[in-house]
């Protein structure tokens, strides 16, 4: 296990999870990607259109980049992706994580990477289908179909 960590690398720490997430952005920094100010980025927070993470230790929250295109762009269908898998994960840090992992089922490729192609139906079906694994009732739920 503590070669698949790192060696000096505790689990939670920010550096495991830029190897596992990507980089992270501060409020700060999203208004300089983004152009959002803090206010926008509460309100994409709240209705889903970015995650937020807290790190032990940290007072702020951080932005997992790979939510951002490189012009700033919000990630398409993230709102209709994080409404499905809510339910049956325990936090951002575990959609963060199902967006990012590399999967057969995607032909190797990540949840984010579909959704950068235009291919959201395919994630949102996922979606659906790994909720219904992990919690049967929380699938028969209904989300909007907005973004």
């Amino acid at each position: 296990m503590a070669s698949y960590l790192g060696e000096n690398e505790p689990a939670g720490s920010l550096a495991f999870w830029e190897r596992k997430i990507g980089p992270f952005y501060d409020a700060a920094a999203l208004f300089h990607i983004a152009a959002l100010d803090l206010s926008e980025v509460e309100v994409c927070e709240k209705w889903g259109d970015v995650i937020a993470v807290a790190i032990k230790g940290l007072e702020y929250k951080l932005y997992p980049g790979f939510q951002f295109g490189p012009n700033g762009e919000l990630l398409p269908g993230l709102r209709r992706v994080i409404c499905i898998l809510r339910p049956g994960l325990v936090d951002n840090w575990d959609i963060s994580l199902w967006l990012n992992h590399h999967t057969m089922l995607f032909n190797g490729e990540s949840a984010t990477a579909l959704l950068r192609q235009g291919r959201i139906d395919a994630v949102l079906d996922a979606a659906s289908q790994d909720l219904a694994r992990w919690n049967p009732k929380a699938a028969s739920g209904q989300c909007g179909a907005s973004n």
